[in-house]
């Protein structure tokens, strides 16, 4: 108890001095409220496409994970409107009962609110597939300077509760479009593998994303393709080295990866299948279509928003099935290639164009 509250305390002042050399280097700060970085690769390629873009725009991002840490600082003028000058909705699906509470504080901590490229729903497996957007929600996204959202399905379900000013600007992760959108230069030998496991997830969904996976990448196998096995998060890979063990290849699981590692390592793929909705994204972002188990509404939302429903593999779809979406998609790979990175592109500079009028002019 005495250790962690020494530890606690430590923090504090490590992140007190910290805020005080940013504040000094940055004139405009805007809080970060996004999703934890340590444990997704998705996330943590979100909260750096922004904070990229937040430097290049002069805006210093920072991200918020703690509002009980924020609230102390807050008392030293470290925090909240005395230091921050708005607060930053950004990536992830967070438009959702999770997120609210947290969200409302913000709300209530700064003089302006924006959000960039956030979901509306499910978020995945820690949450079931059903949504009711509570009142609160839109309460407080009509006080928001500005509601910047992933897809279409976000912004009609915004806009269908009453919430105004509803933007769609796209996943933020497909920013990276920008810098990784031409490859590496190497040929584009390989496709990606990705499939998810999570603490909540049921080992029935587990073994089906398996079955789906196998019988999908064999025939991007056959194309003359090898598989790159990625798993986004530590849950993802057992059941990723296990689909890779059922095409029998000896490939070892790209785990652990940071962002740059991860879009040199996606530049070498054509395609791929991916059940973690940022396997897709962020292979388009680096030019690859992939096939996207859409097990959540997030999933045709952001296919939707580059106008390419048809990767999109629904709980319907048998082994045959997605055999046959695998064989469409190879006989067709730079056609659908080059469509998802001028997508892609597209809402990158989407992207900046937003961020300069609303968050990036703070």
């Amino acid at each position: 108890m005495i250790t962690r509250y020494v530890t606690g305390l430590n923090d504090d002042a490590a992140l007190a001095r910290h805020r005080r050399a940013a504040g000094q280097a940055w004139p405009r700060r805007v809080a970060l409220v996004c999703p934890g970085i340590e444990d997704n690769l998705g996330d943590l390629a979100i909260h750096d496409a922004t904070r990229a873009l937040g430097e290049e725009l002069g805006v210093y991002l920072d991200r918020v994970p703690y509002l009980s840490r924020e609230r102390r600082l807050a008392r030293l003028g470290l925090s909240a409107r005395r230091y921050f000058d708005g607060a930053l909705l950004g990536g992830g699906t967070l438009i959702n009962g999770y997120w609210l509470d947290q969200v409302e504080a913000w709300g209530d901590m700064v003089e302006h609110a924006w959000t960039f490229g956030t979901g509306v729903g499910s978020s995945g497996f820690s949450q079931g597939p059903g949504f009711t957007l509570d009142p609160r929600w839109v309460a407080l996204l009509s006080r928001f300077a500005a509601v910047g959202v992933r897809g279409p399905i976000s912004a009609r379900r915004l806009e269908e509760a009453g919430v105004p000013r509803v933007e769609v600007v796209g996943d933020t992760a497909l920013g990276l479009a920008a810098t990784y959108g031409a490859g590496n230069g190497t040929a584009r030998d390989r496709f990606l593998v990705n499939v998810a496991g999570a603490p909540e997830a049921r080992r029935d969904e587990v073994e089906t994303s398996i079955a789906l996976t196998v019988a999908a990448a064999r025939e991007l196998a056959s194309a003359g393709l090898r598989p790159l096995p990625v798993a986004f998060t530590p849950w993802d890979s057992e059941p990723t080295a296990e689909a890779i063990a059922r095409l029998g290849y000896d490939e070892p699981v790209l785990a652990h990866a940071d962002v740059p590692a991860l879009m040199t390592a996606l530049g070498t793929c054509a395609t791929g299948i991916a059940v973690r909705l940022h396997g897709s994204i962020l292979a388009a972002a680096a030019g690859a279509p992939v096939l996207l188990f859409a097990y959540r509404d997030k999933a045709w939302d952001y296919l939707d928003s580059i106008d390419a429903r048809r990767l999109g593999l629904d709980d319907t779809v048998t082994p045959d099935g997605a055999a046959a979406r695998a064989r469409e998609l190879a006989a067709e790979l730079d056609q659908m290639g080059a469509h998802v990175l001028e997508r892609s592109l597209h809402w990158a500079g989407i992207q900046r164009a937003y961020a300069q009028r609303t968050w990036g002019a703070a």
